[in-house]
């Protein structure tokens, strides 16, 4: 997420034109939807499930990120911005969550929050660097934030679909 909020600033800016005034309202749209939106997916989740919930999130980012690379700019492209802050937020919180339900009467939630946020910090470290590789490799194409954005998306989809469904109070004995 780190490096596609990095990257986007720059894409916006050089690949769009954008004046910086343009690109802190775009910045202000991609997170003013998630205020509404995020209290919304996360009580989905509670009702059907995490994973359900969180492998439809990443494939609906995919599909925005995608529909962004068609676009290009625009009252479109604003748009899609716009639906994509009201989603992409919601994964990390959903992860989240799901980690709390497992650990959940176990007295562990402590140690399952330190270990997931530091694979989160690794990812976090790790993702940068590669997309800088592409960026370097494609010439400095700041164009391919929404590629980078969509392939991050559709692996992360199929990897949650490896994690087990978690109910609420999983933890628990």
């Amino acid at each position: 997420l780190g490096a596609l909020i990095s990257a986007l600033k720059r894409s916006l800016k050089e690949t769009l034109g954008m004046s910086p005034f343009m690109v802190g309202i775009h910045f202000s749209l991609l997170t003013a939807l998630a205020i509404f939106t995020g209290p919304a997916i996360g009580r989905l989740s509670d009702s059907v499930g995490r994973k359900s919930v969180i492998i439809a999130v990443m494939l609906l980012s995919a599909v925005i990120a995608g529909l962004m690379i068609v676009v290009g700019q625009g009252v479109g492209f604003t748009i899609l911005v716009i639906l994509m802050g009201s989603v992409m937020f919601s994964v990390n919180a959903l992860t989240q969550a799901g980690a709390m339900d497992i650990g959940e009467g176990l007295r562990l939630e402590g140690s399952i929050m330190g270990l997931y946020w530091g694979i989160n910090v690794i990812f976090g470290a790790v993702s940068p660097i590669i997309f800088g590789t592409i960026i370097d490799v494609s010439g400095s194409n700041f164009g391919i934030v929404s590629w980078y954005a969509l392939v991050t998306y559709v692996v992360g989809a199929v990897m949650a679909l490896a994690l087990p469904s978690i109910e609420r109070g999983a933890g628990k004995s």
